[in-house]
């Protein structure tokens, strides 16, 4: 009896070494500095969703600093890969808000997993890009590859966009390789 108490204790400890491990070391998103309530709630219901919705790419997704600042040059939203840093223009409306967050989480998952080398020319041609046209080398923002891409990755994971809906038309073609990306199912 006394051995089987002893097993069950070191599996027990065992698994919720484990389990805790998975939480503990899993990616994720980190604020450098203290968020408002509601903000952080937005932001950790957004990565929570970002994350779910890409089960294929859980291996190589990493972690990512955000940082809510007064302006943004350029636009409303930006991420620098080499810091893995997310950057928010703040104040916004929360629909803008979980949408420029999960733009820029589409831009880091595609630094992270190579999403360029993997989809990127199944993306040009569903969006009509040239094949040869470079990932980030377009002028203007709306007809950078990575920028369609980062839009196909919104309207996947939320649903719905509005922001660059106008701007940006997600084909159904580039939706779908989005999601079987994601998924790792066709």
């Amino acid at each position: 009896m006394l051995r089987r108490l002893r097993r069950f204790a070191i599996v027990a400890t065992v698994l919720t070494g484990a389990v805790w491990a998975a939480f503990e070391f899993g990616p994720s998103i980190d604020p450098r500095q203290r968020l408002p309530e509601d903000v952080a709630l937005l932001t950790t219901s957004t990565w929570d969703r970002f994350e779910a919705a890409f089960p294929a790419q859980a291996g190589c997704l990493t972690d990512v600093e955000l940082e809510l600042v007064d302006e943004v040059p350029g636009g409303a939203a930006r991420y620098i890969a080499s810091e893995r840093l997310i950057l928010i223009e703040i104040p916004t409306s929360p629909r803008s808000y979980v949408e420029s967050l999960t733009h820029e989480l589409a831009h880091h998952i595609d630094s992270s997993c190579g999403a360029e080398l993997a989809i990127g020319t199944a993306i040009r041609q569903a969006q009509g890009i040239p094949p040869q046209e470079t990932w980030e080398g377009v002028e203007a923002w709306e007809a950078r590859p990575s920028e369609q891409f980062a839009e196909t990755v919104v309207q996947y994971v939320t649903a719905d966009r509005y922001t660059h809906a106008d701007v940006i038309d997600v084909s159904e073609e580039a939706l779908g390789i989005v999601r079987e990306w994601a998924t790792g199912q066709s």
